[in-house]
């Protein structure tokens, strides 16, 4: 027998609440790995239990995002996967989406700073990005920085700072105390920048000498 109406919305309700449930205890289990390891030596092992829990925690959310495609889906394969996430996803009011966003965006930024202290850069640009990319996160100050973080040990001087020019800009239009993690970043780049140009120009010396 078919599931009447309200027994497929108690039974999308009910999937719902589990999921945000289990979510949430894998950002506290990431959590807890990343604060055990910040008591002593860098302990990769640690980290990467952090980054597997924050990533579980995000694989229980990510089917109640808001759709990031257009509905030009590449594929007959991809239409119907996409229409099979429709029909079992619980429809959110405003105050459960948010709900999902937050925990979402607290996850992406966690796994963005774990990311940042393996030195995976790349991938800590890449989790910080997804973060932003969240409906009202554009401006997310701890998104913003660790992405800047990430670019930095990148080398890729100008994304770091455009981010850094967009903090200052927000906490500028709060009046708002500025993060000290933004000028001491800046000096970094400055620093790195002059390195750089020593560098080069002790070289192209040797090459003309």
């Amino acid at each position: 027998m078919c599931s009447t109406g309200k027994e497929l919305a108690l039974l999308q309700q009910d999937a719902y609440n589990w999921r945000l449930k289990e979510a949430q205890a894998a950002k506290e289990k990431g959590n807890a790995a990343q604060q055990a390891e910040e008591t002593g030596l860098v302990d990769e092992k640690k980290l990467r239990e952090a980054v597997f829990s924050y990533q579980r925690g995000c694989m229980y959310l990510a089917e109640y995002l808001p759709e990031t495609t257009d509905g030009g889906e590449e594929n007959l394969q991809d239409i119907l996967v996409s229409r099979q996430r429709r029909a079992r996803r619980c429809p959110l009011d405003e105050k459960r989406l948010a709900e999902v966003v937050d925990l979402y965006a607290a996850l992406q930024k966690n796994l963005a700073l774990v990311n940042y202290r393996l030195r995976r850069y790349a991938k800590g640009v890449e989790c910080a990005t997804a973060a932003l990319a969240l409906p009202g996160r554009a401006h997310d100050k701890k998104a913003l920085l660790r992405r800047a973080l990430c670019n930095y040990s990148l080398t890729d001087f100008v994304a770091a700072e455009a981010d850094l020019d967009t903090l200052e800009r927000l906490y500028n239009e709060e009046s708002a105390p500025l993060d000290p993690g933004v000028p001491e970043l800046r000096c970094k780049i400055l620093t790195a920048r002059r390195e750089a140009l020593q560098k080069e120009r002790s070289m192209c010396k040797k090459m003309f000498a």
